[in-house]
């Protein structure tokens, strides 16, 4: 993911600023912000329905109607096993642990930004 669209996810996302605090950090406009976002979605969306395909993950049609039970794409734990469960298309699905993790590295790997 390109750093434009990474800082704007951590800030965001990660720091819970507003579009326009967000904006401010970044020293452009709110629209640019939202359309980093979107494409920061659209990148991760990308990637998990890639690695949804790697791993076989199939739909389980067994389970249309009802309350869908997801395997985490990233650790392979259950809904039961983790706290929260994230769908996305294609029974591509992430957990909050996972989640967290990718917290942790995008934190590492984008310095913070300056206050000011």
């Amino acid at each position: 993911m390109p750093d434009g669209q990474r800082i704007a996810v951590q800030l965001f996302y990660l720091s819970g600023l507003t579009y326009a605090q967000t904006a401010s950090q970044l020293g452009i406009e709110v629209g640019a912000v939202r359309t980093r976002l979107h494409k920061a979605r659209g990148s991760l969306r990308r990637q998990l329905r890639a690695i949804g395909k790697e791993e076989g993950m199939t739909e389980d049609t067994a389970t249309q109607g009802a309350r869908r039970e997801y395997t985490c794409s990233f650790c392979g734990k259950e809904n039961a096993e983790v706290e929260r469960m994230i769908a996305g298309p294609d029974g591509v699905a992430i957990c909050n642990e996972c989640v967290d993790l990718c917290n942790e590295i995008i934190d590492e790997a984008v310095p913070a930004p300056a206050k000011g």
